[in-house]
């Protein structure tokens, strides 16, 4: 490395350390140095996220290390130390430019980062030709006008009406004032990438504002006749319900022993009136002035035996009888029967449920009567052949 190259290092370092052990004393607050850039957006301009946004004014700010000692260059062409360290800076602008271009990843990162990149090419073009020996040709700056809108409040205005149905002196918001807007449409001037002049191109009233009005009282206020009278009134007192045991009653019944009566509560009431109409009511007093009698019952607890109750189903089977048919036979001699088909009796089964109580049959139930073997019907030929 140079030593002109080492310098510049040594020098910032230097700078650095002093600068943080400085702030660091007098306001910890301040000990992360925040950068100042020259390309901040404007205020209607969209931003790129923190981490396209801290890429590309990193690219930024290694263009303007390049530029700075490349016009040193340019004041002492013959200085190779300073020759040395601008193609060194001129290589790391090269390389970085392609990792910041790759980082733009969103619509706005690539808008943000174009202007820089036409710069890019602009002094990557002056240093190459600078250090390749060849002269610099004057640039014409680049003139371009971008139109943007901008949006301001426009103030509501305020009155008063007055209202006679509203007592003197009192004040009531009718209308709500609502602020208007206005839309600005600017033509800006921007030389190589920068902001120079800002032209209103025009201005229209893009929202009414709504005017606020206030209602003032009018009306006499008439001091109210307020007078008070006592009132009273009574309302029912439940009774409570009691259970008592009784060893001589079955256990699981109940009797009423004592029947329970409702009591009485009288309420005394201070009623005000305003003009003659009912305006308050508080409650004097309020007592029970018959108390409720409480119903009381009796709950036996006298053990009950309970019987043994059994099922058991029961499965018995009866036969079903067989039906006779006759089916004539040409071939059988008039008058003649023979047996076509034996006839044969069917089985029905019958499955019941017998409830026994303390081991005595106390109730049967047919469940189910079902024929599981259908009867067999005899068939009897009867012959109706002529004998000669």
């Amino acid at each position: 490395m140079s030593r002109k190259k080492l310098l510049k290092l040594g020098i910032s370092i230097l700078a650095l350390n002093a600068l943080g052990v400085a702030t660091y004393h007098v306001a910890p607050d301040l000990y992360e140095i925040k950068t100042v850039h020259a390309e901040e957006p404007g205020e209607d301009e969209e931003i790129p996220d923190a981490a396209e946004r801290s890429i590309a004014f990193k690219f930024r700010d290694k263009m303007n290390d390049l530029e700075e000692d490349f016009n040193d260059l340019k004041k002492n062409p013959s200085d190779e130390e300073t020759r040395e360290l601008v193609q060194d800076e001129l290589d790391d602008v090269v390389k970085y430019y392609g990792i910041a271009k790759k980082a733009m990843k969103s619509e706005v990162g690539k808008k943000f980062f174009a202007p820089l990149e036409e710069r890019y090419h602009t002094l990557k073009a002056k240093v190459e030709a600078a250090l390749n020996g060849k002269t610099e040709e004057p640039t014409t700056p680049k003139v371009e006008h971008q139109e943007i809108t901008t949006t301001e409040e426009i103030p509501y205005a305020s009155r008063t009406e007055t209202n006679a149905d509203l007592a003197e002196g009192t004040r009531n918001v009718k209308q709500a004032g609502v602020k208007g807007i206005k839309t600005i449409t600017w033509d800006i001037t921007l030389t190589d990438g920068k902001e120079t002049a800002r032209t209103k191109k025009s201005e229209k009233v893009t929202k009414e504002p709504v005017e606020e009005i206030i209602e003032v009282g009018t009306k006499k206020v008439v001091v109210p006749v307020v007078t008070t009278k006592e009132e009273t009134k009574t309302e029912e007192v439940a009774f409570q319900t009691k259970e008592v045991t009784n060893s001589e009653l079955p256990e699981g019944s109940r009797q009423v022993k004592t029947a329970g009566k409702k009591g009485v509560r009288t309420i005394v009431e201070t009623v005000t009136y305003t003009d003659g109409v009912e305006t308050g009511r508080v409650e004097k007093s309020n007592t029970i002035t018959t108390p409720a009698v409480d119903e009381v019952i009796e709950v036996g607890t006298k053990k009950v035996v309970v019987p043994v109750v059994t099922t058991k189903e029961e499965t018995k089977t009866e036969e079903v009888a067989f039906q006779t048919k006759e089916v004539t036979n040409s071939e059988l001699p008039e008058g003649s029967r023979q047996v076509k088909t034996a006839g044969k009796k069917g089985v029905r089964t019958i499955v019941e449920t017998v409830t026994y109580t303390d081991g005595v049959e106390t109730g049967r139930v047919e469940k189910s009567n079902t024929i599981t073997t259908p009867a067999v019907d005899e068939v009897i030929e009867v012959g109706t052949k002529k004998v000669v």
